[in-house]
């Protein structure tokens, strides 16, 4: 209920900077925003504007440590209940941040998919995206999770972390893996759920990741590593054949799928 009233109430307003009190800048983007709808879901953005600072003067907030198409997805949130990425930020190799197109799959697109493919004991592929744009929006989900916990926001925070666990349920890539570790180590690595889920699948797939050399050299966490160790061995006495089974077990894929499938219909509803 809480979410259509978002969508019905709030949403006209992220399209028009009409009657904006308060900026959001990150990276030189600016982001119009109302104050009624930002602070009253964000205790720390309303500090931000409450204390005595310039910020609050200017009614100009700098929000640093993350990427303009991060706070796009914030802001979405705030104002839709939900995110659902157009754009994503791609890092290159000297750290310099650069803005591409995103077109997320329809509702359709993912009904096809899954009609399209042979399930067996594994997911079905996530045909209608391409496999670059995949492992991007999986990182996208990670740095919401980090912006969300910055700035107190469970409802966003648990949103994302159930985007993620949807993403693996949906699509396993083994070369994904690490860069996901790595960032959500950096970013945030106090969510445990992230954890959870990140320790989950390094220890149900560690014969495909034990001689990669990416594996090897992983930077994480010392609670990340003996997370996976532990599962390791408590999964050591219920071997699966396939172990999509285990995982399956762990994270009831199916019904989360029934889930986003949901969602999105009342998405389509609204509009």
């Amino acid at each position: 209920m809480d979410r259509i009233l978002h969508l019905r109430t709030y949403r006209p307003l992220s399209r028009t900077k009409a009657y904006s009190d308060l900026t959001l800048i990150c990276d030189g983007v600016r982001f119009p925003v109302h104050k009624f709808i930002v602070c009253n879901q964000s205790n720390i953005l309303k500090m931000m504007t409450e204390q005595p600072f310039k910020e609050s003067a200017t009614n100009e907030l700098n929000i640093g440590d993350t990427d303009p198409a991060t706070i796009n997805q914030l802001v979405d949130f705030l104002y839709r209940g939900d995110y659902y990425p157009r754009v994503i930020c791609v890092q290159d190799r000297r750290g310099a941040w650069s803005i591409r197109g995103f077109q997320t799959a329809s509702l359709n697109d993912i009904r096809a998919a899954t009609a399209s493919t042979d399930t067996g004991s594994r997911p079905p592929s996530w045909k209608a995206v391409p496999t670059e744009d995949n492992a991007e929006l999986l990182l996208c989900h990670v740095r919401v999770c980090a912006i969300a916990d910055y700035l107190n926001l469970p409802d966003l925070l648990t949103l994302a972390n159930w985007k993620i666990r949807v993403m693996f349920g949906m699509y396993w890539r083994v070369d994904w893996f690490v860069p996901f570790v790595e960032l959500f180590s950096e970013k945030c690595n106090r969510d445990l759920v992230l954890q959870d889920t990140a320790s989950s699948l390094a220890a149900i797939y560690m014969s495909e990741l034990v001689d990669r050399h990416d594996w090897k050299n992983i930077r994480a966490t010392g609670s990340f590593h003996n997370e996976v160790y532990t599962k390791m061995l408590k999964q050591k006495n219920r071997v699966c054949k396939d172990p999509w089974l285990s995982y399956e077990r762990h994270f009831d894929i199916e019904q989360e799928q029934t889930t986003l499938t949901d969602g999105m219909t009342e998405e389509s509803e609204v509009d």
